[in-house]
């Protein structure tokens, strides 16, 4: 364990709520296993304290931050500037605070498309997704399927003004694409449903404490030729994880795209690269998945 001194080196989480976080324990874990003189904190900023919680961190010196729900569109704002990716995608999931000028990164997507790749054998190109959810997430997920040249692009999302900009957004920089839109239409979806190859759940719909929720998409919609991914860990399996596997799909919830997309940022703060499978490990023996 590291001990604190007045040269210790802070990174942290910042989100609301946090209690479901595991980036504390995996980030310190490494911290630790490398020797790095560093500390990783949560950081539980309300959604009316944004502005001076970021300005806090700010004068904190914080050396690095990962941002989550509900915070990777609103943060942007009050950086100094954004890596180019993370502007394209128009999300942030990572700062990097360099003698005080804030720059945002985003690694959700390298995170997402290593997980599409590694744990599922999921090719891309040319293939039919459906998102649900609209938020930083989503952003992400979107633009890796259309870089990677997804043929057939949906989403569905409770705000549908919200999915039209994104969608908008997409349209434009991927005209080949053909992206839909609508709010959460149980019509809409049931009527794409067949012919999709991959769903994704940006939402922090069944995320913990709120477990039992039902899930967005109607139970009896899934089938055996789909793989639907939920980005949220914590529990390992969802609600739509359960029907989705009871129709016979293949699941995949978010735990290894966490990591990776931890590495990276582990990587921009530190230079030094801790290993996922001791992440992994780490994670099934302190929570019991």
């Amino acid at each position: 364990m590291v001990d604190i001194d007045i040269d210790t080196t802070a990174l942290g989480l910042i989100g609301y709520p946090l209690g479901h976080s595991i980036s504390p324990l995996i980030h310190n874990y490494a911290l630790d296993k490398l020797d790095l003189n560093y500390v990783y904190l949560p950081f539980e900023i309300e959604p009316d304290q944004l502005k001076e919680g970021i300005q806090g961190l700010r004068s904190l010196k914080i050396k690095g931050i990962n941002v989550t729900i509900p915070y990777k569109n609103d943060v942007i704002p009050y950086l100094d500037d954004l890596d180019p990716l993370a502007e394209q995608i128009g999300a942030v999931n990572t700062i990097n605070n360099h003698e005080g000028k804030l720059k945002g990164y985003n690694t959700d997507a390298s995170g997402f498309k290593k997980m599409l790749k590694e744990d599922a054998g999921f090719s891309i190109k040319g293939k039919k997704a459906l998102i649900i959810g609209a938020g930083g997430a989503s952003r992400a997920v979107g633009e890796v399927l259309c870089q990677n040249k997804i043929q057939e692009l949906h989403i569905i999302n409770r705000t549908e003004n919200k999915a039209r900009q994104l969608a908008k957004k997409w349209r434009e920089n991927y005209p080949a694409v053909e992206i839909g839109v609508k709010g959460i239409a149980e019509n809409y979806y049931r009527s794409i449903m067949e012919r999709m190859d991959l769903i994704v759940d940006t939402t922090p719909v069944g995320m913990a404490p709120e477990t039992d929720v039902a899930p967005v998409l109607a139970a009896d919609c899934f089938h055996s030729n789909l793989l639907v991914v939920d980005l949220v860990y914590n529990p390992p399996e969802t609600t739509i994880l359960r029907a989705a596997k009871k129709a016979g799909a293949q699941t995949l919830n978010g735990l290894t795209m966490l990591l990776y997309q931890a590495v990276d940022a582990f990587k921009l703060w530190t230079g030094k690269e801790p290993e996922v499978k001791d992440w992994y490990q780490l994670v099934l023996e302190k929570k019991g998945w």
